[in-house]
């Protein structure tokens, strides 16, 4: 008969030995998610990232718990957190790849791990280079390719292609490509197909800003095989997405489609929200080009909406709550402090010509009068410069009077928005408590005007989203509430100005599609925003019924008025081309300071 100190021994055996199996378990199950993470990271991201998800869970609530300082397994979390960290920076979540990136390097250097510290520098190096960040971007991958060089060369081709990725970003053309071929020729000479192809894709880019597309589709082709052998449908994506770019420079907008399609179906495969917005936009301008306007008007809606799902719950309810209409604001505000400065640019901007007529007539009065020629003319370049002079001030007056409107729209929003704002959510807050519905609706309808006024007088997109993202939040809000015809090319402009150009520029753009709104009786709306090395160019144009420019020159309304005092003081150069019955085009040309 069995005693029962010999039964509880039995037990305790069979535990540990129980226990053990589910560790071995455990480990193998995350060595398991981990490789078939790794194969699936350029084929089949979703997977990938499931695959990560679920070892970091094992390792964290099993292995770890038991063992807090179990090496291998830090060192495997880290690993783990580290292409985590890739997945959600390719697909925009750059909170969350930062978190990842941050405890990984926080593990590797507390375990003392050196020879995949590279990877997490060169993964933040990327994650910040997509911030625009160049400084902290650059730091970090000085870091990983000292550690690259010293202890994993293998890293040393992304390194490079990163590198070249990051002087392209900030428009260093030439040093990019240097480092591209560097990345070629290291990552051939050790095989290194998936590097390889990075570095083709880059060289093709180049190309296309040295406007020599055929090289373009060449580096493109051969970086498409070498993804398709490879399997890697991240790059095969992105090399159809290039060539359609190239044939559409080309002129060829049947190829161009066929491969944005292709891009297309793969984008949506892949699952990264950025560029399936991106190439919905691309689809959608190939079929411009076929003059297949209602497919074009299709995707670009579905770009649109896109973007709109691809931003968090605050973003969509301020693109919801845009800028009232100039015409209401006026209404609104025509007793204020607002409507006495327009007023008084009015008034001095006829001054200014009153001044330019009195000093023509001078001239052909004393110009009759053969025996006073001499003292005709050196009265009239004394007259000239005075007039001069005072015209200089009264430009500069009228500037003034503009950017202190400017401020004062921004102390207004600020007096609305926190003063009588405040109140009325208090009003809101109290009737609600009472029961009285009725006083509570109205509490909450006189709350929204105000708020919408508020927006009205300050552009607060223009602070919180940026440039870019102000204006294609204009452009979505007058695609939604009309039934205009709207494509776009908007390239990204922000940081690029002074915030005080940045108001302008946005002020002249919201301007210039108000008027096409109100006045131009248009079908179609047109506009491009693109960057050079020199300059920002604008261009808008529509197909409405146009009007007759030296006419309206002539009367210069106050609206034309506010446009041309706008440009001059950000130095820009703006062009009105308009015919009656044949529409009407503005260009706007922004030099930037080197």
């Amino acid at each position: 008969m069995v005693k029962f100190y010999e039964l509880l021994v039995l037990n305790t055996i069979l535990c540990f030995y129980m226990a053990n199996i589910g560790a071995q378990n455990d480990s193998l199950d995350v060595e398991k998610l981990y490789v078939s993470g790794i194969q699936h990271l350029r084929i089949d991201p979703v997977k990938s990232y499931d695959n990560f998800e679920k070892a970091l869970s094992i390792v964290n609530d099993s292995i770890l718990k038991k063992d807090k300082n179990n090496h291998h397994f830090l060192l495997r979390k880290a690993l783990i957190l580290d292409r985590l960290g890739f997945y959600y920076r390719k697909n925009t979540d750059y909170t969350n790849s930062l978190n990842c990136l941050q405890q990984s390097l926080t593990i590797k250097e507390t375990i003392g791990e050196t020879e995949s510290i590279s990877l997490t520098y060169s993964y933040l190096g990327s994650l910040y280079l997509r911030k625009n960040d160049r400084e902290r971007a650059i730091k970090f991958l000085n870091k990983a390719m000292g550690f690259a060089e010293k202890y994993n060369h293998d890293e040393i081709p992304y390194i490079l292609n990163l590198y070249s990725n990051c002087y392209s970003t900030f428009k260093d053309y030439e040093k990019g490509k240097i480092y591209a071929l560097k990345a070629y020729k290291h990552s051939d000479s050790i095989n290194d197909i998936k590097e390889k192809t990075y570095a083709l894709t880059l060289l093709s880019r180049y190309s296309q800003k040295n406007t020599d597309y055929n090289a373009s589709i060449e580096y493109s082709s051969r970086a498409l095989k070498l993804a398709i052998a490879s399997g890697d449908i991240i790059f095969i994506e992105l090399c159809n997405k290039e060539l359609g770019y190239a044939y559409r420079k080309l002129e060829e907008p049947k190829k161009a489609l066929d491969y944005y399609l292709k891009s297309l179906e793969l984008s949506k495969k892949i699952g990264f929200k950025n560029r399936i917005a991106n190439r919905y936009l691309s689809v959608s301008n190939a079929y411009t080009d076929l003059n297949e306007h209602e497919t074009a008007f299709y995707y670009y809606r579905l770009y649109k909406r896109q973007q709109i799902k691809n931003l968090n719950i605050k973003n969509i309810r301020d693109f919801a709550e845009l800028d009232a209409d100039y015409k209401y604001k006026r209404e609104k505000l025509k007793d204020s402090l607002l409507f006495v400065q327009e007023k008084k640019l009015s008034e001095a901007k006829i001054e200014t010509l009153s001044a330019e007529n009195r000093i023509k007539k001078q001239w052909m009065l004393f110009g009759g009068i053969g025996l006073l020629v001499l003292f005709s003319i050196i009265y009239l370049i004394r007259l000239q410069k005075f007039a001069t002079s005072k015209q200089k001030l009264q430009q500069q007056f009228s500037q003034d009077l503009i950017n202190e409107q400017e401020k004062e729209r921004s102390r207004l929003a600020r007096e609305l928005h926190d003063s009588i704002g405040q109140k009325l959510i208090f009003l809101s807050k109290q009737t609600k408590h009472l029961g009285d519905e009725h006083m509570e609706n109205i509490a909450d309808s006189t709350l929204d005007e105000i708020r919408s006024i508020s927006r009205g007088l300050h552009p607060s997109n223009l602070e919180r989203l940026g440039l870019t993202e102000a204006i294609n939040a204009l452009v979505y809000k007058i695609n939604a509430n009309t039934d205009l015809f709207f494509t776009d090319e908007i390239e990204n402009i922000d940081n690029v100005l002074p915030k005080e150009s940045e108001l302008h520029l946005y002020r002249i753009i919201q301007e210039t599609l108000s008027n096409i709104v109100k006045h131009s009786e248009a079908k179609a709306i047109k506009m491009n925003i693109n960057k050079t090395p020199s300059g920002i160019n604008v261009m808008i144009s529509d197909n409405g019924k146009g009007f007759d420019f030296q006419a309206k020159y002539k009367t210069m309304s106050l609206g034309l008025k506010t446009l041309l005092e706008r440009a001059k003081i950000i130095d820009a150069n703006i062009h009105f081309d308009s015919q009656i019955s044949n529409g009407t085009n503005m260009k706007l040309n922004i030099p930037i300071q080197s």
